[in-house]
Order: structure tokens, then sequence, then C-alpha cells
């Protein structure tokens, strides 16, 4: 019974200690997907849609220096506030 704990335990704090090398795409799949949370938050990725006339807009060129432009948008509050990466 000693003999099989030790491995069962080198296994498992192997297998759960590299859990994100694992699977290194997953990330990327989830960010490139829209997302709406019921309202509160949506974003879309590599949309360039136009903003709505009745939100408070701002741009990320404005909070921050940018050079390489995503297009992602992003509304909290059904739309109340809009942040823009274009």
């Amino acid at each position: 019974m000693k003999n099989l704990i030790l491995p069962l335990v080198i296994v498992f704090g192997a297998t759960f200690s590299s859990g994100c090398s694992m699977m290194p795409s997953k990330v990327k799949e989830v960010w490139n997907k829209n997302l709406n949370v019921g309202g509160i938050i949506e974003r879309y990725p590599q949309s360039f849609n136009p903003v709505h006339a009745g939100t408070l807009h701002s741009k990320t060129d404005e909070l921050w220096y940018r050079r390489n432009f995503s297009g992602n948008q992003t509304r909290l509050l059904w739309g109340l506030f809009t942040l823009t990466d274009y």
C-alpha cells in the first residue's frame, strides 16, 4: 500500500501543478468570442461596431497610449457605458 501512495501523490501533484500548460489555447478561445453577462457586461472582440448615441463613450487611446488597436468593444450596464479599442 505504501508503494502505491508515493507514485499517486507524484502524479496528482504533477497533473494539477501544470494545468495551464496542458490547454494553452483555451484562454484565447474564451477571449475571442462574444460575451454577454445578462447585459451587465457585454464584450465584442474585433467588431469595430459603431457606438450608439445614448451611451457614455470612452476610447482606450484616451486612457493610455496605444498603437495596436484590437477593435474590441465593451459595454457596461446595458450600454450605459461603452469602452472601445479603435
